[in-house]
């Protein structure tokens, strides 16, 4: 074997696990420290798990945050939690280690009219689709349910007003979950984001007793 390749090889079995970098340089191990610290300052916020939004969309969409979900328990013995948590929570993290708690989808749309760039053709009206759709998807999770989205259920329609991009994340049935949630983004002539409709149908199925 090589040394150059020997020295690649070592290069990736020492690389830290989670050490993944956003554009703007941010790394998981500094936005994880940055939501600790933010979390120091909620007694009772202590237990949850905290895991990264790995999404290609997501991180193309957004490259200057990074994102992740803090979970709680939720069954069979619910925890107690300090406002203004709930069991599962969306957080952004900022280049600048500042934490944003992104509460519902008023505050995703408030994040995505300040962060997207201008969107100009469709393949990025499709994937700012998909970033919302899987940062959405938190906002109905409690741990129980998985999604996927479809290519064939997202349509880019462009004319000289602007974009329209539509797509669903569907609930994949397992243990009687079924579900959708549907959602049109409106982007202008001059690409920014204008308008977001989103519409929401989840059925849980079965829960741990």
């Amino acid at each position: 074997m090589s040394r150059v390749i020997l020295c690649v090889l070592l290069a990736i079995a020492l690389a830290p696990v989670g050490s993944g970098q956003s554009k703007d340089g941010v790394t998981d191990r500094a936005g994880r420290e940055s939501l600790g610290r933010w979390l120091k300052n909620l007694n009772g916020s202590q237990g949850g798990l905290i895991v990264s939004v790995d999404d290609a969309s997501v991180g193309k969409a957004l490259p200057s945050k990074l994102f992740y979900v803090l979970q709680f328990r939720q069954y069979p013995v619910a925890q107690v939690l300090p406002e203004p948590l709930s069991y599962n929570n969306l957080f952004a993290v900022r280049a600048d280690s500042k934490v944003e708690l992104l509460a519902d989808t008023n505050v995703l749309e408030t994040l995505f009219r300040s962060s997207l760039a201008p969107v100009k053709g469709k393949a990025e009206a499709a994937t700012a689709l998909k970033a919302w759709l899987r940062l959405t998807q938190e906002f109905n999770q409690d741990g129980s349910f998985e999604f996927s989205i479809p290519d064939n259920a997202v349509v880019i329609r462009a004319d000289r007003n602007g974009i329209s991009a539509s797509g669903k994340a569907v609930v994949v049935p397992a243990s009687g979950n079924r579900g959708e949630i549907g959602v049109q983004m409106i982007f202008d002539s001059a690409g920014k984001l204008t308008k977001v409709i989103e519409n929401a149908q989840i059925i849980p199925g079965r829960r741990p007793q």
